[in-house]
């Protein structure tokens, strides 16, 4: 009998295309291998192997980082959209009562609350200068 893998979570399912590579990482692959091979013949002629490998690898590394790295489960570009729009939106966030019950009941409740302080802090007053 066969047995088959399968995945707990449907999100984590990623087909896969050739040699194990899901169409993400193929096309991560295949454009990364393209501007490697354009970077290396722009370069070759100009400095020494060692200078020209280091660059190839600084280019190729872009490439594996958004085939390959799912931060919190995410794809890395979805997880960059997310974070740099967390510095864009407003830090306060503000909210408007659209129910008007609600809003009179908040406001009594504010009212109230603020009539009770007065009232414990008159006696706590009172208390203190019945000791004195």
């Amino acid at each position: 009998m066969r047995d088959i893998k399968i995945p707990k979570e449907i999100k984590e399912y990623e087909a896969k295309i050739a040699g194990g590579l899901s169409i993400r990482q193929l096309l991560c692959v295949v454009i990364g291998g393209v501007v490697l091979f354009t970077t290396y013949l722009m370069l070759k002629d100009y400095l020494y192997t060692l200078p020209t490998i280091l660059i190839c690898t600084l280019v190729i590394i872009p490439f594996g980082i958004f085939g390959w790295l799912r931060p919190y489960g995410l794809p890395i570009n979805i997880f960059l959209l997310n974070f740099f729009s967390y510095f864009k939106r407003a830090k306060k966030r503000g909210y408007v009562i659209n129910n008007k019950k609600l809003r009179i009941f908040k406001n009594l409740n504010v009212n109230n609350t603020k009539k009770f302080i007065d009232k414990e802090k008159k006696f706590l007053l009172r208390s203190k200068n019945d000791k004195n």
